[in-house]
């Protein structure tokens, strides 16, 4: 058995007892400054400029989810007529449909039918004597894995991404105050699901470990829906 059948194997096995849980797989991209900038923690959201509007109830919604984020993440929200450390800055939407041309391996069979086989006996007699007989025996059909096929399809997928950006305010040599980019975190899912508020969660709760940190490269997540960090995003009230 080689190992394409054995995890298919192992898949109808794991189906049939416990069920199938639901896992999407993103991209993430994370970067922060060079140089830690100190107690840099309270912070105030808005939305990007091509982010939906902050009056929005799906920008909202996202909000809370970053909120709850950010504050497992041991960062505070500035209180009220504060200025805060931090202006996170939030951008997500989803693309149009589009047509991706994909490739997977489809298993060849081979399938025999039913027979009958003659075969020839010999059936001894009381004298001692043989007798030649022909008797026929039925062999039923069978169906037989002997390789795997290359199949190109083509299927309507939808990008859903969400950027992150922390800014923070900079003194400048000369005294004067700037505001720069101090971390930032990309998210981006493409599947055949343009569900975006489906993914807002997901998508917040992929990004968790990696605010105010820099992954160096491209990282591929698979995220569970029993992921401990996504049962706390959705553990607050959507709208």
């Amino acid at each position: 058995m080689d190992s394409r059948t054995a995890s298919l194997l192992a898949c109808l096995v794991s189906l049939a007892f416990v069920g199938c849980e639901t896992s999407n797989r993103f991209i993430v991209n994370a970067m922060n400054a060079p140089q830690p900038l100190g107690n840099t923690r309270t912070f105030s959201l808005a939305a990007a400029e091509a982010a939906p509007a902050e009056e929005s109830l799906i920008f909202k919604e996202m909000s809370r989810y970053m909120e709850t984020a950010l504050l497992a993440e041991g960062f505070r929200a500035a209180a009220p007529r504060t200025e805060p450390d931090l202006i996170i800055e939030l951008d997500f939407d989803v693309s149009e449909p589009k047509t991706q041309v994909f490739e997977r391996q489809e298993p060849v069979y081979i399938n025999y039918p039913d027979r009958h086989v003659r075969r020839v006996v010999y059936v001894r007699n009381p004298d001692g004597s043989k007798t030649r007989k022909v008797v026929y025996a039925f062999r039923p059909g069978r169906r037989t894995l002997v390789g795997w096929d290359d199949e190109l399809y083509t299927k309507t997928v939808y990008d859903k991404y969400l950027t992150i950006r922390a800014y923070a305010s900079i003194t400048q040599s000369d005294g004067t105050e700037r505001s720069q980019e101090v971390w930032n975190v990309e998210v981006s899912n493409t599947n055949d699901n343009g569900d975006l508020r489906y993914f807002l969660p997901r998508m917040v709760a992929t990004a968790m470990p990696y605010f105010d940190a820099d992954t160096q490269q491209l990282q591929t997540i698979d995220l569970k829906d029993s992921d401990p960090d996504l049962l706390l995003v959705l553990s607050q009230p959507t709208i």
